[in-house]
């Protein structure tokens, strides 16, 4: 399914955890990308679900241009989901992350209507702000005005 370069080219971006226990142990993993064992559908998604979190991305985005990687890319199983993001922490603090001055009007007003923050559409960008400030304790946007 793989070969000799593409198997290389993953070994070096499995996560660093994964890659020192592989090693220490030489599990299946480290077997699959080191040897000339071949490498069936299964073993293909055990190799990708090992990758590192950012590497994982560029594989299911496409946004890498070296041949090995394109390689890669096509060999992708359909049944592989690339990134979990219900097992990262890192999908909650994104989604619950407040809303800031760099971000635009219109994602500002998504993410309070996301909240359920009732809000007024001719308000200013600095007050829909200031209502991510108030912890949504009171959702009246004129009550907190001075």
């Amino acid at each position: 399914m793989i070969n000799k370069d593409e198997k290389d080219f993953l070994w070096k971006k499995i996560e660093l955890r994964k890659k020192k226990n592989a090693i220490e142990t030489e599990n299946d993993l480290y077997q699959l990308l080191n040897t000339d064992i071949q490498v069936s559908k299964d073993d293909f998604i055990k190799i990708l679900n090992s990758l590192e979190y950012s590497f994982k991305q560029k594989l299911k985005n496409g946004t890498m241009k070296s041949t090995t990687f394109i390689s890669i890319q096509d060999k992708l199983p359909e049944e592989w989901f690339g990134v979990k993001f219900s097992v990262l922490k890192a999908k909650e603090k994104r989604d619950n992350k407040k809303p800031t001055i760099n971000n635009t009007k219109d994602q500002i007003k998504q993410k309070l209507k996301d909240k359920n923050i009732d809000f007024d559409e001719k308000m200013k960008k600095s007050d829909l702000l200031k209502l991510f400030e108030n912890k949504n304790i009171l959702t009246f946007h004129g009550f907190n005005m001075k």
